[in-house]
């Protein structure tokens, strides 16, 4: 998780605020995303309000 600081470009010191990974290797065979990143955190963040009992402390 990166610290959010006013005004930095960075988390914490060695942390890159760009990641571009490779993604050749997964699409080669010809995989593709279903979902863009927005969908995807829209989709959890709905399936974790729909299921609280998810984020509770676990003995």
């Amino acid at each position: 998780m990166r610290a959010i600081v006013a005004g930095a470009d960075r988390g914490w010191v060695g942390d890159n605020p760009f990641i571009c990974p490779d993604t050749a290797k997964i699409r080669s065979p010809g995989w593709t995303p279903r979902l863009t990143i927005k969908e995807g955190i829209i989709r959890t963040l709905d399936s974790l309000q729909q299921n609280p009992t998810l984020l509770e402390a676990r003995a």
